[in-house]
């Protein structure tokens, strides 16, 4: 969301920068057009007057002279821009009538036809009126009377008509860039108010997200755990029962070995309860430990030794092959003996009465293969895509996270679990680990 912000910040700071870059060019094209504006006014001013009679004609009196001059008043007094006219013969000024002598006349323009090849050319002057300096741009334009006289009229225009002309343009310019300025910064800053509420919105989301999922995880721990003591449990409830039962045995009968055994069983058993304990505790916590070397075989045989007296008391037989090659396994190991634990359970339920659990170990390359087999009813097609899900179980007693906690432990080591059927029958499971 930060970074959203910022990037939603930089683009206003650019499309500021956009518009005032068109602001500049807007106000630079109507300066342009204005200054062109001006220059065509003047241009038509100064061939309109060399056409006049009286300024192409030569042997006019000053009669001519003065009706000239209220024409040039008249202009000055329809356009405030026109400052002077001055008509020069030879380089010697005949006429000239200047704004501040002009007195203002009703009479109007007379139209004349404009000589098409006169030329106007362009100059800036400083004009002198009284203290003040007032700066004109100066039309002139050269032609030749009847006589063949050089003349030239020159029309004077002030420099603040430029400004004059542009400023409708210029004011419709600067409120159309303020309008759009106002619009951006009034947008943007809805975008980043919008943007923090979303954030503030996100942040307290994540709150009670990870106080659901330590609630879930909490859930899910309590439950594994159930799972994972279940079946020691049982196997210590078994265990002390014929304890107890074995020394309730009157004098001779009572077999000592046998108190031994199952009295060292017990003891076993509550020591892997502990592991669990120690499991779980690490679980819950943040992960410090490393794959390490684990040897497959003893890790095996201390798990059928655990669930051997439920697979006794189920009357089932359990066969196991290790071949001959000791095989070690880059594994965690607690976890390592919690997946062996839950598939061989999960087998022991399903195989029934008098079944058959049948573990092979073998090598394939740099993999270790362990297949735990039963010739219970094996695994229906709809159920072999969820069988690992949390909480998916066909047991009535179950938890459905026996098969998920085994998964998630092998692919934390780095290894598969594949669930499929056997084709005489029951279930088949297969997992691969990396050999050390």
């Amino acid at each position: 969301m930060m970074i959203t912000t910022l990037v939603v910040i930089l683009i206003a700071i650019l499309s500021a920068a956009a518009l005032w870059y068109l602001h500049d060019m807007q106000y630079r094209s109507a300066h342009a057009t204005a200054a062109m504006s001006v220059m065509d006014k003047g241009g038509l001013l100064a061939k309109h007057l060399a056409g006049e009679s009286v300024v192409k004609e030569a042997g006019v009196g000053s009669e001519d002279w003065s009706g000239f001059s209220r024409q040039i008043r008249s202009l000055c007094a329809m356009d405030d821009d026109l400052q002077y006219v001055s008509v020069m013969k030879d380089g010697i000024t005949v006429f000239h009538e200047q704004r501040d002598s002009i007195i203002a006349s009703e009479e109007g323009l007379k139209s004349n036809a404009v000589p098409p090849d006169l030329s106007v050319g362009l100059s800036r002057e400083l004009l002198g009126i009284g203290n003040e300096v007032m700066p004109v741009v100066v039309f002139s334009t050269r032609f030749t009377d009847n006589d063949g006289v050089d003349r030239t009229i020159e029309v004077a225009l002030k420099r603040g008509a430029v400004q004059r002309e542009e400023m409708a343009s210029a004011d419709t310019i600067v409120s159309m860039f303020k309008v759009s300025l106002l619009t951006v910064i009034i947008s943007f800053g809805v975008c980043v108010l919008l943007i923090i509420w979303m954030i503030r919105r996100e942040n307290v989301r994540e709150s009670k997200r990870r106080q659901e999922e330590h609630l879930a995880f909490a859930g899910v721990m309590a439950n594994g755990i159930v799972h994972d003591f279940r079946n020691p449990m049982s196997a210590l409830r078994l265990d002390v029962q014929m304890l107890n039962k074995e020394a309730n045995k009157q004098g001779d009968a009572c077999d000592l070995d046998r108190l031994k055994e199952l009295s060292e069983r017990a003891r076993i058993t509550i020591d892997r309860m502990d592991k669990v304990f120690q499991e779980f505790l690490y679980i819950s916590g943040p992960s410090r430990d490393k794959r390490e070397k684990s040897d497959l075989t003893a890790c095996l045989k201390d798990c059928v030794a655990l669930m051997k007296p439920r697979i006794e008391q189920a009357g089932q037989t359990l066969d196991i092959e290790f071949g001959t090659e000791k095989i070690e396994v880059l594994a965690y190991q607690l976890s390592l003996n919690r997946v062996l634990l839950n598939v061989i359970g999960n087998a022991e339920h399903f195989a029934g009465k008098g079944g058959m659990i049948r573990v092979l170990v073998s090598k394939m390359k740099d993999e270790a293969v362990i297949d735990v087999m039963d010739n219970g009813p094996g695994i229906s097609e709809d159920d072999l895509s969820r069988v690992f899900d949390m909480f998916f179980s066909t047991r009535p007693d179950g938890t459905g996270l026996g098969l998920f906690l085994a998964k998630t432990a092998v692919e934390k080591s780095g290894g598969t679990i594949k669930a499929m059927n056997r084709p005489e029958g029951g279930a088949w499971f297969r997992i691969t680990l990396q050999v050390a």
